[in-house]
């Protein structure tokens, strides 16, 4: 079932980058844990995907919307193929912690457009789903 739904994520990816290129779209700044961006599209729709690297029981007690899981340790095993390389990842845990790791496991991988966006309550301006 996950992987189902990470397909369907990675193919909604796919189809949302053969949009228009409108500027107004898909302008976005980040700045450390802030986010500032022009129009109310999803990061779907924007050029960086949320990635969860929490534990399966924290991604189900609430998550960004829109966000990819995968946990530290699918990461650091290389689990990765469904992680878009020409968008930005912005990646995020509980604390931070977690998320630094990814990101050192992803460099390894060969990712280069890597953001920290630490723990989950440092990050605004988003949708928590559960």
């Amino acid at each position: 079932m996950k992987k189902i739904i990470l397909i369907s994520l990675l193919f909604m990816t796919i189809l949302s980058s053969c949009g228009t290129n409108n500027p107004t779209n898909n302008t976005s700044v980040s700045t450390n844990n802030t986010e500032t961006s022009t129009g109310t599209q999803n990061s779907v729709e924007q050029n960086y995907l949320y990635v969860d690297v929490r534990t399966d029981e924290e991604w189900a007690e609430g998550h960004i919307d829109w966000a990819v899981h995968l946990t530290l340790a699918d990461v650091e095993a290389g689990k990765t193929e469904i992680l878009p390389k020409d968008k930005e990842l912005r990646v995020y845990c509980r604390s931070g912690r977690r998320s630094a790791q990814a990101i050192e496991a992803l460099k390894k991988q060969g990712f280069t457009n890597l953001v920290n966006a630490w723990g989950m309550k440092d990050i605004k301006d988003v949708t928590i789903v559960k």
